[in-house]
């Protein structure tokens, strides 16, 4: 069986290949109806001018021609370039028209879908704006950001009529997980949104500041209630954490401790407090836990 299939083993493949030619050319000059999705393109723009809104970004065009035809056009990376260089600022809806797709004379076009666009310009202004890097994910054990500063300054351009509501600009998302060090990162400038946005630069540069847990003690913090009361012991003695810049600027007057009363009717009681720190700071211990309560009648 197997002296029989290599058998004349060149003219079999001889006779394949002209069997593959006949029925390729065959195909390729063969008749076919196909509708093809070409990206809107407005390559050409009176200066200072942008398109600040389109109802659509694709049309699809239905075809007539030979295999060979839609073979040289492809399938990918079809564009309609639409010239606006005439336009003026407002809305305007423009039609399609097969001699803008600049196809070879043996395509016929059957028809668009859908068969206009609707294109707004504006006038191209520009400002500079503010960058915010919003933030991810956890630092490492015993670290603290203290200061996440935007290094580059951002021009922003785009439509007149939008760029009024706009006052800054977010970064990606900056991911904290395992950081344990100052640093420099870089991180790309989000689009506000919308048509007719360009930033420069695209990506900005970012210092990170950061530094090492300290716990800190300090003693004699007043406990204030919300009604007199008799209260033992009268001071409390608060551990805190944060990093080393915060906490030398920390004043002991910014550390509360209260205990609530609301709702109680006169006796003893022991009662915890509850600790109000500033920004940034943790709270790690208060003594004692739990604070003798006196409420007369």
């Amino acid at each position: 069986m197997r002296d029989l299939f290599f058998k004349d083993i060149s003219l079999k493949i001889l006779a394949f290949l002209l069997s593959l030619s006949i029925w390729f050319f065959a195909t390729i000059d063969r008749s076919y109806v196909l509708t093809r999705r070409f990206l809107l393109s407005f390559p050409e723009l009176p200066p200072g001018k942008v398109v600040s809104y389109q109802s659509t970004d694709f049309v699809d065009v239905l075809l007539e021609g030979k295999g060979r035809d839609f073979l040289a056009l492809g399938e990918k990376g079809l564009t309609y370039r639409i010239s606006l260089k005439e336009i003026k600022t407002g809305r305007e809806r423009i039609k399609f028209s097969p001699e803008d797709l600049g196809l070879s004379e043996r395509v016929r076009v059957l028809g668009f879908k859908p068969e206009a666009v609707e294109v707004e310009i504006d006038d191209l202004v520009a400002k500079r704006v503010p960058v915010k890097v919003p933030r991810q994910g956890v630092m490492g054990e015993g670290f603290f950001l203290t200061e996440c500063e935007v290094l580059d300054t951002v021009l922003l351009s785009g439509p007149k009529g939008e760029m009024g509501f706009i006052n800054f600009l977010y970064t990606e998302s900056l991911s904290l997980k395992g950081i344990k060090q100052s640093q420099e990162k870089e991180l790309k400038v989000l689009s506000p949104g919308g048509r007719g946005f360009f930033i420069r630069p695209e990506r900005v540069r970012v210092r990170l500041k950061v530094e090492p847990e300290t716990i800190v003690t300090i003693e004699g913090i007043p406990v204030k209630t919300d009604r007199p009361v008799k209260i033992l012991p009268r001071e409390a003695k608060i551990t805190i954490s944060g990093p080393p810049s915060f906490l030398r600027e920390i004043k002991r007057e910014e550390i509360k401790v209260f205990i609530p009363m609301r709702g109680l009717k006169p006796g003893r009681y022991s009662l915890p407090a509850q600790i109000l720190l500033p920004p940034g700071i943790l709270f790690k211990k208060c003594e004692p836990e739990r604070f003798e309560v006196e409420i007369r009648g």
